[in-house]
């Protein structure tokens, strides 16, 4: 019997007439899809009807989609989000309020849709442009799970389309496992025009003779069928029981006995089945025992009588295993698509441009997810002891962290509008700092199948021919490594760069051929010891972030000795971690995912372990930093400048001891470098091929005379620059308070800085109320000073302003004496750096260890590229006069970054020039 609402339908939306400058008088008619929880329309089609003699029923329609995206704006577009049958809710009741078997209508439009909902019969249709095979069976996949027992009757329309239509849903019936039949409309209504449905059907007959003939069709069609299958069945078929049909086509039975009753994929050569959440790997040793068995079931008898059981060999079950892994297969692609796979449903992402959105839609087996669920998508899941697990990172390098996690919820489409913005992650901390516990709550977000651990050992094997490792990266979603060695040079490892950068990888199986594949995974690498890098810094830069783990945890901690007091539940247990952390670190990774999309990945506060790593690495860079030699396009060595230089510093560090003789001859004592394979360069011929390593976008050049140089370097550049050297704007982006605040970063460089102040003053209060208890009196002296590294900035471009220039052709004592209104040693610096008490405030707020030096340092840097040339010649002038005047306190500025070492070189020569 047809599934029948409970009452005819009396909401059936009317069409409205309307005005269109091309077409004329029209009517329009709105199908509502799916409605916001507040009611609002949310995915709609706009049917548009005008007549048109042209055309055999004397009229012509066209459809458009309308949706609103996540902001509220209303689009004429289908969107990125998959749209459900229309009508599918009432479709489903239907079917399950009726007794015995059920047949369900499915057509191709809403107007014929809403013809059989006044008839009182229940049917559905899909949206024009969502006929795929994946949105068939998706709803399919519900039908059958809400209804399993249900059969559906596709009453096809009357042209070619209809047909094809038909067969597209009769193939994913069978995918998905519903028994389904396709209704002629000419079978019902002989006189049927030419692309007529239902509506002309029941515009020629009344309801409850339409009722009886298509009810009839359907039992025909399902009688023929079922004759059709006993014929192919009673062919040789026994009177013993499990004796099958034991004709060519065992292997179509061993796929409907044994696979039928769930839905069963196979990827990869692999078959999975369905649990009501998510597809489970079943291995091949499980199934060939069980088509061994429905093998050796099979008997035939033979024409003296006897019986024979032909299908009870090993090749007849390889190849009914063979057969069921070829009917499921899916693309390997489709597994695990972007979103995540939570207890509660899926967490589907979808895309407005470059804004993420989500939402959570109930579990279904169109959704090839392989891993179980294990996080719970809670909006207002407790804070508590995520906020503990975080704490393992300073704010900024945890900024990158979490937004980095983040990208790997759909790292293609990040990569889609943010390039290669996402860098991998060298974790550099000894043992008991927290590593190892975020690992686990990131595992446990993915099910523990997301995520892969490819070591550096195993891209190293790739790039020697041995590519079998890195074939698990093919579904990864994160590869964090926690064990590396530091043998091999990280910077030299291609298929590393490969699989950072989204490039093409080849999987090889065991006994298999390649296949290529994109990787779309982010990458973590746990190190204890120093990476081996030794690229320059932008190449190195450009890939690579560090996040040094400072913290030490501890059960029964030492607070003396910074020790944080550990709880081991977080590594050990998983009820703990699913229900207490992962909730508030799933809503943290989903806000940084936002955050990533607007405003990026600022790496700025990763630098100095970087270039600590590189000092480490070769002591060739440990000189460039301490001397500041560095890249500039105008700048020009001389290799016998640059060895006298790197020769007196090799002496200031002990490398080199010259001994003289009696007779006046020197020797060359050298002391070798630690790290084996930094070898000393020891004369004025090798440094051109090594620092040219060091720099690959210098040249050597001839400058004369048979002397060579470097063209492309110059002593006093920053090698924090880079970074530094950005918009103020990004300086706020490793502190996640600031940079999650739009008004404020839209401020910056503003001249009034009043919106900024505002929004840092309201930030500033919060934090000293919840904070006051640890910081104390610290933090009270904090609403004193100020709030940002741009206002510290602001005030420093104020005070340098308001001093007063000497005339350019003073000499320094001549600029200093008499000039009692002016402030001195550099007392503009001490002016700059009267930051220093804000920033141990702050230090003590955030609990890190202070780094007070490098915080001046960074601001005093801002502070120089706001300055005039004027300013910037009278502050060379001030230091001069102090460095005449009080020589032994040169000292006191070796922490002054790169920049402003060059302003001191600058009033050392000025002092020599008098």
């Amino acid at each position: 019997m047809l599934a029948k609402l409970p009452t005819p339908a009396i909401d059936t939306p009317q069409p409205q007439n309307d005005f269109e400058r091309e077409l004329g008088e029209v009517l329009k008619t709105t199908y509502v899809y799916s409605l916001t929880p507040n009611g609002q329309l949310q995915r709609w089609v706009v049917r548009t009807d005008w007549s048109d003699p042209n055309k055999p029923k004397g009229r012509d329609k066209t459809f458009r989609q309308w949706h609103r995206d996540a902001s509220g704006q209303v689009i004429c577009k289908k969107g990125n989000e998959a749209w459900e049958p229309y009508r599918i809710d009432e479709f489903i009741a239907a079917l399950k309020a009726a007794t015995g078997f059920a047949a369900g209508l499915v057509q191709e439009g809403e107007a014929g849709v809403e013809k059989a909902r006044a008839a009182g019969i229940a049917s559905i249709t899909w949206q024009g442009s969502a006929w795929s095979q994946n949105d068939l069976e998706r709803a399919l996949h519900r039908v059958k799970q809400s209804c399993p027992k249900a059969i559906l009757a596709f009453l096809r329309d009357n042209d070619a389309a209809g047909e094809k239509k038909a067969q597209a849903f009769q193939a994913a019936c069978t995918r998905v496992g519903i028994f389904s039949v396709v209704i002629d409309p000419v079978a019902i209504y002989s006189e049927l025009p030419d692309k007529g449905d239902l509506v002309e059907i029941l515009a020629a007959m009344d309801v409850p003779e339409f009722i009886r003939r298509l009810e009839s069709e359907i039992h025909s069609s399902v009688e023929s069928r079922r004759l059709e299958a006993e014929r192919k069945s009673d062919s040789f078929a026994l009177d013993i029981p499990d004796s099958l049909d034991p004709d060519p086509e065992f292997t179509q039975r061993a796929l409907n006995f044994l696979y039928g009753d769930k839905p069963w994929i196979c990827a990869s050569d692999k078959l999975y089945f369905w649990t009501g959440s998510y597809y489970k790997h079943s291995p091949d040793a499980v199934e060939r025992p069980k088509i061994a068995s429905f093998c050796n079931s099979i008997a035939v008898q033979q024409k003296d009588g006897s019986i024979r059981y032909p299908y009870a060999k090993p090749s007849k079950v390889r190849e009914a295993l063979q057969w069921v892994k070829d009917r499921l297969e899916i693309d390997p692609n489709l597994l695990n698509p972007p979103g995540l796979n939570c207890t509660n449903g899926v967490l589907e992402l979808g895309w407005n441009g470059s804004t993420p959105s989500w939402r959570l839609v109930d579990h279904a087996p169109a959704l090839y997810y392989t891993y179980e669920p294990l996080a719970t998508y809670d909006p207002n899941a407790s804070t508590e002891f995520c906020d503990r697990l975080l704490a393992a990172l300073e704010p900024g390098q945890r900024e990158i962290f979490l937004r980095t996690i983040a990208a790997s919820l759909d790292l293609p489409t990040v990569r889609k509008y943010k390039g290669r913005l996402v860098r991998g992650l060298l974790l550099k901390g000894d043992g008991s700092n927290g590593k190892d516990s975020l690992r686990e709550v990131v595992a446990a977000m993915y099910g523990y199948k997301g995520m892969t651990g490819c070591t550096l050992t195993d891209f190293k094997a790739y790039d020697d021919g041995r590519k079998f490792p890195l074939s698990r990266l093919r579904l990864s979603r994160i590869n964090w490594a926690t064990e590396n060695a530091n043998t091999a040079k990280l910077d030299k490892i291609q298929s590393i760069k490969a699989f950072l950068t989204g490039d093409t990888l080849s999987s090889e199986g065991k006994g298999k051929d390649e296949e290529d594949f994109t990787p779309a995974g982010v990458g973590l690498f746990n190190v204890n010891d120093t990476p081996n890098l030794q690229a320059s810094l932008e190449a190195i830069a450009s890939r690579w972030g560090v996040l040094t783990f400072t913290k030490t945890f501890k059960i029964g901690a030492d607070p003396l000795k910074g020790e944080i007091e550990a709880d081991p539940r977080f590594k050990y247990d998983p009820e703990f971690l699913q229900q207490q952390v992962l909730p508030a670190f799933l809503n943290r990774v989903l806000a940084a995912l936002v955050d990533l999309m607007r405003f990026g990945i600022d790496f700025s506060c990763t630098n100095q372990a970087l270039l600590d790593i590189q000092a480490e690495n070769s002591h060739l860079f440990q000189f460039c930093q301490q001397t500041g030699l560095g890249y500039d396009p105008n700048g020009t060595l001389g290799i016998g400048e640059l060895w006298s230089r790197l020769k007196a510093w090799y002496i200031d560090n002990g490398t080199l001891t010259i001994e003289v003789s009696d007779k006046g001859k020197e020797k060359n004592i050298w002391i070798d470098q630690v790290r084996k394979g930094d070898a000393n360069v020891k004369g004025a011929n090798q440094v051109l091929a090594r620092f040219i390593e060091l720099f690959p976008k210098a040249k050597r050049c001839h400058l004369g005379n048979n002397l060579m140089g470097i063209q492309g370097l110059a002593f006093g550049i920053s090698h924090l620059s880079p970074q530094i050297s950005q918009p103020l704007a990004n300086e706020l982006a490793c502190n996640p308070d600031t940079a999650r605040n739009i008004s404020q970063l839209s401020q910056l460089g503003n001249s009034d800085g009043k919106n900024e102040t505002e929004t840092c003053n309201a930030q500033q209060s919060e934090r000293i109320e919840l904070k006051n208890q640890n910081c104390g009196e610290e933090v009270t002296q904090l609403a004193n000073q100020p709030d940002t590294v741009s206002d510290i900035a602001s005030q420093v471009t104020n005070s340098l302003a308001n001093q007063s220039p000497k005339k350019a052709n003073a000499t320094p004592v001549e600029a200093e004496a008499g000039a009692n209104n002016v402030p001195s040693p550099l007392a503009v610096a001490a002016q700059i750096l009267q930051c220093q008490t804000w920033v141990a405030a702050v230090e003590a707020m955030d609990c890190v260890a202070a780094a007070v030096n490098q915080k001046r340092a960074t601001v005093l840097t801002i502070a120089l590229k706001h300055i005039s040339i004027e300013q910037r010649q009278h502050l060379v002038r001030l230091l001069a006069a102090h460095m005449q005047q009080f020589p032994q306190d040169s000292d006191a500025y070796s922490w002054l970054p790169q920049s402003s070492r060059k302003l001191k070189q600058k009033a050392q020569s000025l002092i020599k020039s008098h």
